[in-house]
């Protein structure tokens, strides 16, 4: 499935996974901390207020009773009317206390009508007690104060202590469930982490493996081909991908260039044997010069025979002309397919450099998940902070904060490593750019050879267009001797001078055939 998808698919597509469960985490977390605030906020809107409410109930009854003490001790009637306007004052702050604790009590709101009417019930006493003292009766204040405050005011004392301690057990309710949240978030968070982190690593080896792999098997055939000039070779790769891609235009190179340069082997073949062909006639006609030179009696048959091999020698001149034109045409066409096979492998190097592009927009995106988890961070430090504010009720959630950011922070750990997979996979597509480029040269030199040769060749055509010309001057001068006889001598030594510079170009143009064959035979097609 992965050979069908280009390179670029297949980064997007693993690290679109990998961004999508991170958002997952960070939704969960997200969750989770909602869950953890409502807590702490229930738990400092009720449990909390009313702990404080009810605490700040008993400093005022307790000052209130001290007060009616300072009444009933007083030894004028101004200092005990003082502390009855103080008792006054006290007895405001708690009522206002009491609305607090009905407002956010979430027990039984009877308990909080008991202790507040008998918070109530203690106004009429006091009353009296001060009435008492007003009349100066003080004894019967002072007896009353001992007999019955006292006793109300222990009374009272213990139903308000009472919701104190509901308060202070919902408190630590909410601080269990608050403990208990914490660690199903640590739980679950640990566990996708290790399912995140598992999948990466499994799906960069994957998607690594699968570049590589191809990448290797192609280098090893082009490396062959350089160090062999095996044309038969193929990287047969499979697939869709950028590599494929260059492994297929790979083959159909090898494939165009394999027949062009098996014909222009076959054809240096067939010229080196018409070269030997020609050497031998030139020898042959040589020898018939020497022997026309050497009597005048065999001369009509030797001329005659001296013009035959002319002909043959025309004929085999003309055969060989054929055939370096047609090595020539199979030259140029194997320099052509050289040329549209360094073509291919640039357009191939433009589209790895793409991928380089897109790695590095990916790494963007990592960057702003990065981002993300410092924010989170942020966040669970802020939550510290309010943590803090709350006091020991807020320490549960402290702890719970803490976790958040060591989270964030393994979060950044983890968004390192994939950055590292991801500059591994530019390194990758790197090698294969040099990979292409490197296949360029090897193709650019094969040019360079084929063009070298054509260049043999045009040279050789060259020689044997002079050999015709030449040819043609040994036949005319053969006829000449058949028509004037009495010139027979000097004509013939025309003929040996004509025959020496024709065995000469022979023997360059035998030269020239073996050395395009050496030149060829270094491919094996």
């Amino acid at each position: 499935m992965l050979k069908s998808l280009k390179i670029r698919a297949r980064l997007i597509g693993v690290f679109g996974l990998l961004i999508l469960f991170i958002l997952l985490i960070g939704g969960i977390n997200l969750y989770n901390m909602n869950h953890l605030a409502d807590l702490t906020n229930k738990m400092y809107k009720h449990p909390f207020a009313v702990s404080n409410a009810v605490l700040s109930i008993e400093v005022n009854i307790l000052s209130m009773h001290r007060g009616m003490k300072d009444v009933t001790l007083a030894k004028n009637p101004e200092v005990a009317k003082q502390a009855a306007a103080t008792v006054a004052e006290d007895e405001k702050k708690v009522l206002a206390q009491f609305e607090i604790v009905y407002d956010r009590f979430l027990g039984d709101k009877k308990m909080v009508d008991d202790a507040h009417q008998a918070f109530l019930n203690w106004r009429p006493l006091r009353q009296e007690i001060i009435k008492l003292m007003a009349q100066g009766k003080r004894e019967e204040a002072v007896a009353l104060e001992h007999e019955k405050e006292t006793v109300m005011v222990g009374e009272l004392y213990e139903k308000v202590e009472t919701l104190n301690q509901f308060a202070q057990t919902k408190g630590v309710g909410f601080f269990k469930m608050a403990v208990e949240t914490r660690d199903l978030v640590f739980a679950e968070t640990l566990g996708l982490l290790v399912v995140v982190v598992g999948l990466a690593l499994v799906l960069a080896f994957v998607v690594s493996r699968s570049i590589t792999v191809p990448l290797v098997h192609l280098n090893a055939v082009i490396t062959r081909i350089e160090e062999q000039g095996d044309f038969t070779l193929r990287a047969d790769i499979a697939g869709k991908d950028e590599v494929a891609q260059s492994g297929q235009a790979l083959d159909k190179l090898l494939a165009t260039l394999q027949p062009a340069m098996r014909n222009i082997l076959s054809e240096a073949e067939t010229l080196s044997a018409a070269a030997a062909q020609l050497s031998a006639s030139t020898t042959e006609l040589s020898r018939t010069a020497d022997e026309v030179n050497g009597g005048i009696e065999g001369q009509a048959a030797a001329i005659t025979q001296a013009n035959q091999n002319i002909i043959e020698l025309t004929q085999s001149i003309q055969d060989v002309s054929a055939g370096a034109r047609q090595v020539h045409q199979a030259a140029g066409e194997a320099d052509k397919a050289a040329s549209n096979g360094v073509s291919a492998m640039q357009n191939t190097k433009a589209a790895i450099t793409k991928i380089s592009e897109s790695s590095g927009k990916i790494v963007g995106i990592i960057n702003v998940i990065t981002e993300i988890a410092n924010q989170t961070n942020l966040l669970s430090l802020n939550a510290a902070i309010e943590a803090a504010k709350a006091g020991e009720s807020g320490k549960g959630f402290a702890v719970v904060a803490d976790e958040v950011r060591v989270l964030a922070d393994r979060s950044n750990t983890q968004v390192e490593q994939i950055r590292n997979l991801i500059e591994i996979s530019s390194q990758n597509v790197t090698e294969g750019t040099q990979v292409v480029e490197t296949t360029a040269e090897y193709l650019t030199q094969i040019t360079t050879q084929v063009q070298q040769i054509g260049q043999q060749i045009a040279s050789i055509a060259d020689e044997l267009t002079a050999q015709e010309q030449r040819a043609d001057e040994v036949s005319k001068a053969t006829e000449e001797i058949n028509e004037i006889s009495e010139t027979n001598a000097s004509a013939m030594n025309q003929v040996s001078v004509a025959v020496t510079e024709i065995e000469k170009t022979s023997e360059e143009l035998s030269g020239m055939a073996e050395k395009l064959k050496d030149l060829v035979q270094v491919f094996k097609v």
